[in-house]
């Protein structure tokens, strides 16, 4: 009897012994985890905080530049004219600035909420420039798990070809499907405009951002061009 209780209690703390081994290194991943998220976030934070400083204190630079020219002006027209600059530029910081503050918005976490601001937006100035225009969005996308800091660098990258496309590309025809295959999200945006060159210079068409956003992704963005045959943007990202 002796001998069964002394097996039976060092059974007992043996079995004590690893459920506390076990709850300690479950502690530590999730120590480790909240490290990670914590990490994550700081990254997200300092990312809005410039985009924050950059836009706000370009645009604000520029209005100061333009408003010191209106007093200067010696004509009306002139001054109607830099008038309508500081309109523009205060127009797009407001625009910028809604971009941010939704993206950022917890309630803005599911993939259908921002298929909902990108079909929004498109729509709106494709109907604008009266554009005949198919969206479509499969079904297996609604339900994907969309990283948060993506959210922001997605909708951007839509939204920088979708103006593009309006503003260059001369289309009647616009078409954008978003798909998954597996774990990949795919954004086509196609038009059948005039098209161009991809390999030239169009900086100032925003495509250097699109390519830094889908980097910092680690996505692939290929942009498919010819002159007289329209041009496909196409961004795959990796998701959940």
């Amino acid at each position: 009897e002796t001998i069964c209780f002394t097996a039976g209690l060092g059974f007992k703390n043996q079995m004590a012994e690893k459920a506390k081994i076990k709850s300690q290194q479950d502690l530590i991943k999730q120590f480790k985890a909240n490290e990670k998220l914590q990490q994550r976030m700081q990254n997200i934070r300092n990312e809005i905080a410039r985009d924050l400083h950059d836009e706000i204190g370009s645009t604000l630079s520029s209005i100061s530049i333009l408003s010191e020219l209106v007093l200067k002006e010696h004509s009306a027209e002139q001054a109607l004219d830099t008038i309508g600059k500081i309109k523009k530029s205060s127009v797009s910081m407001m625009e910028k600035m809604d971009d941010i503050i939704w993206s950022i918005n917890p309630r803005n976490d599911s993939m259908e909420k921002l298929l909902m601001r990108v079909r929004a937006f498109a729509t709106a100035l494709f109907e604008a420039r009266n554009i005949d225009y198919t969206f479509s969005i499969r079904d297996e996308v609604k339900q994907a798990r969309l990283p948060i800091e993506y959210r922001q660098h997605i909708y951007l990258i839509v939204k920088e070809a979708v103006n593009n496309l309006i503003k260059y590309s001369g289309a009647s025809e616009a078409f954008v499907e978003i798909s998954r295959k597996d774990h990949i999200l795919e954004i086509l945006v196609r038009d059948n405009g005039k098209g161009f060159l991809p390999s030239g210079n169009y900086e100032g068409n925003g495509m250097v951002n699109m390519n830094n956003r889908a980097v910092m992704m680690g996505a692939d963005l290929k942009i498919k061009s010819q002159a007289g045959k329209g041009t496909s943007i196409i961004l795959k990202v990796k998701i959940e």
